[in-house]
């Protein structure tokens, strides 16, 4: 009896003292596991995607093959997602974090077309303001242009208070006051949302 005793007080000082590992602290400076699924990248070339955060850190995200970008515990505040593929395809997604981290964007790279051009996008939500959380609204975006049928805008939301679905859906998570991003081939349209608790 007092083996077993005697190893179960082994066992319990092991997992106590712990052995680094997945939860281990980071050295000084370091986000951490890039484990926050903060958007979806949709591009037919590769591409990558990296994160400028108010503190000043800079680093590359983590893309995994279904698209799906993660990213560490970035600093609240003003923030910079930027996609860029093979070709040379930039997005720069300015924001502002706030508490809503998940599914922030879905962007979309196309393919350099010759001849499309964007002039004019517009965007607006199908349904009444403000937006209780726990409501999905859809997106709609109207693109202006030469060749711009059946291209997709690049969207995101700013300001912490909800998340992108494709499919263009927004989706209220947080009450506060934020903004739905979108662009397509370097036009950039943006409106106000404010999202409430019931």
């Amino acid at each position: 009896m007092k083996g077993l005793l005697f190893g179960i007080g082994l066992l319990v000082v092991a997992v106590l003292a712990g052995c680094g590992g997945q939860n281990a602290p980071g050295p000084l400076g370091s986000k951490g596991e890039g484990n926050i699924p903060i958007g979806k990248l949709k591009s037919p070339l590769p591409a990558v995607v990296s994160a400028t955060d108010s503190s000043g850190w800079s680093g590359s995200l983590s893309v995994a093959s279904d698209g799906t970008v993660f990213a560490p515990s970035l600093s609240d505040g003003e923030a910079v997602l930027s996609v860029e593929d093979s070709d040379g395809s930039r997005l720069d997604m300015p924001l502002v974090l706030g508490p809503e981290r998940r599914l922030l964007f879905v962007a979309r790279l196309h393919p350099k077309q010759s001849g499309a051009t964007c002039t004019a996008l517009r965007i607006s939500l199908a349904n009444e303001r403000p937006i209780p959380v726990g409501r999905t609204v859809p997106i709609k975006v109207v693109a202006e242009g030469v060749r711009v049928e059946g291209l997709q805008p690049s969207l995101w939301v700013s300001g912490g208070v909800g998340s992108v679905l494709e499919g263009n859906r927004f989706v209220a998570t947080r009450p506060g006051e934020g903004s739905i991003e979108a662009e397509l081939l370097g036009v950039r349209a943006s409106l106000p949302v404010t999202v409430s608790e019931y």
